[in-house]
């Protein structure tokens, strides 16, 4: 099978329209051998080789090597359409990291510091704290541009990061933990002391205080709770009528 066209064949009309404006868009070749490889496939000529129409048969290093640069132009349009369509702000903010790089590569400091500055306001407004410690890594690395942050500010901004980010960690297994316990409890049919078992699992994992100071801690351990009073219900009632029925 050839992948590379059954990549052109999975793009819709739409699709294929707006690669071509996006290859075009890229003026670094004035002789785009790779868009004209493109439109050969996305023709699905039968029995054609599109190697020996672009080029004669003792040419094909350069026909396998438009190949590789369309394969991996296609990777780059598939990317930034999957990044433009979720609309959700993690993928906002990992499309920010990504130009952030891209123009530190294209050696545009003061483009990749507007972008990454912008990532990590969007990171800390929506709680996203594993990405505001990739973006605080980003900063130090390249701290030394003349658009840079405070390298100091930037590493006590990281440090603060991740004791929040230690904290969701901690809340993570202990809620898991929390979950499973009741549900044990719940199936063997024995009296649930909700308090008891949150309290030893805030206890061993460090979090009473934790909850006080974020509210959204104690939010996930309630939902929790509230999930298990349901569960145990619908258990009680299925039990009850389970046994008038038999």
């Amino acid at each position: 099978m050839d992948l590379l066209k059954s990549i052109v064949e999975s793009l819709s009309g739409s699709q294929q329209k707006d690669f071509r404006k996006f290859i075009q868009s890229q003026k670094k070749l004035s002789n785009r051998k790779d868009l004209e490889l493109f439109d050969l496939l996305a023709q699905a000529i039968s029995n054609s080789n599109p190697g020996t129409i672009l080029y004669n048969k003792s040419n094909q290093n350069a026909y396998h090597a438009v190949r590789r640069r369309l394969t991996q132009k296609l990777g780059d349009f598939l990317v930034l359409k999957r990044l433009d369509e979720d609309i959700t702000s993690s993928s906002s903010v990992m499309g920010m990291i990504s130009m952030a790089r891209y123009f530190i590569e294209q050696s545009a400091d003061e483009l990749a510091w507007h972008y990454i500055n912008k990532a990590e306001s969007k990171a800390g407004e929506t709680d996203q704290f594993d990405l505001l410690n990739t973006i605080y890594l980003f900063q130090i690395e390249h701290a030394y541009s003349p658009f840079a942050s405070d390298l100091n500010e930037i590493i006590k901004r990281m440090t603060e990061n991740k004791k929040v980010l230690d904290e969701d960690e901690r809340t993570t297994i202990a809620c898991g933990l929390i979950r499973k316990e009741l549900q044990k409890i719940i199936i063997e049919g024995k009296d649930v002391d909700f308090e008891s078992v949150i309290q030893i699992a805030l206890t061993t994992y460090n979090l009473a205080n934790t909850i006080i100071e974020r509210p959204k801690v104690l939010y996930s351990i309630l939902s929790i709770t509230r999930s298990s009073i349901l569960a145990k219900k619908r258990f009680l009632f299925l039990r009850a009528l389970y046994h008038s029925t038999f």
